[in-house]
């Protein structure tokens, strides 16, 4: 999961955007220090599915894990409503 928000982190930069080859041959400790890095919608619903398998005892045993990770999408992406979620995700 660490991993994972570092490279979202990393990688937003280039998101949305055509790559630049320049770019692209910096090193990893460059990528994660360029001001235009921060995390993005990909690491809010990875916390929000993440929160919802902590909060539900038996996650795939019924509609319990359903409910529990309609509610964490709901909270943490209003929480974090422009971290760039495409404008079909509401």
């Amino acid at each position: 999961m660490i991993g994972a928000v570092i490279g979202d982190i990393a990688g937003s930069e280039f998101e949305l955007k055509q790559y630049m080859q320049e770019r692209l041959r910096r090193s990893g400790s460059d990528l994660l220090r360029a001001n235009t890095c921060n995390f993005t919608a990909d690491t809010v619903l990875l916390i929000s599915v993440a929160a919802a398998l902590l909060d539900t005892s038996e996650p795939f045993a019924d509609t319990a894990f359903e409910n529990c990770l309609i509610d964490k999408l709901h909270f943490y992406g209003r929480q974090y409503l422009f971290r760039g979620f495409g404008e079909k995700f509401f």
